[in-house]
């Protein structure tokens, strides 16, 4: 396995560099759909109503991610005792995931926003990272979310998580538009499929 960190801040573009790579045939892993799996679980929803409240459940016992999402966001020490309940365990699901991969001579995937705040980037072998300016990535949550511009800008403020540049093996700038980031994901994917093809080269 050749393991690839895509990470960046929200609405900074890496989810389209990632569905770019997957369709040049590479794995993907998912950190917020693997979040999903574990919110849809019994004892996660249960901890999660007793911490937050029945207000977050809808009729059916589902989880309301949604209205979670903007309980949390208005509240960092609230989103902070979210993190701390479920981040483990999104973690160690997303190592059991890679684990089906780790004798295969294949390119994985990793996307994850956190992925350097749960040291999953000490797993990669290559990371990149995708950046964007504030306003940018408003624009997009209210174009591509149909969210309004209130709570556009604050998920943005909110999640503004300190992005280590040094520890990125490339960063890719996507402050134009999409044809320019698709180009750069696939200057990317070339120098990935290099850097892979001598790992999974006998001798």
């Amino acid at each position: 396995m050749y393991l690839v960190g895509v990470t960046g801040k929200i609405a900074s573009g890496k989810g389209e560099v990632c569905r770019y790579f997957s369709k040049m045939g590479a794995k993907v892993i998912n950190a917020d759909e693997v979040a999903g799996e574990i919110t849809r679980e019994k004892d996660s929803i249960s901890l999660i109503r007793t911490e937050f409240g029945d207000e977050v459940v809808d009729e059916s016992g589902y989880l309301d991610r949604g209205r979670l999402a903007r309980m949390v966001f208005l509240d960092k020490q609230k989103l902070k005792r979210l993190n701390k309940m479920l981040l483990p365990r999104i973690t160690d699901l997303i190592k059991q995931r890679l684990s089906w991969f780790s004798v295969c001579d294949e390119i994985v995937v990793l996307e994850a926003p956190l992925l350097f705040q749960v040291g999953l980037d000490r797993m990669c072998d290559f990371v990149v990272l995708v950046k964007s300016t504030r306003e940018n990535r408003i624009k997009r949550l209210v174009s591509n979310k149909k969210m309004d511009f209130f709570e556009a800008s604050l998920r943005v403020c909110e999640q503004d998580l300190r992005m280590p540049e040094k520890k990125a093996d490339l960063i890719i700038d996507n402050n134009r538009n999409l044809d320019e980031l698709i180009a750069k994901a696939e200057e990317a994917y070339r120098l990935i499929r290099e850097n892979a093809s001598r790992r999974f080269s006998p001798g």
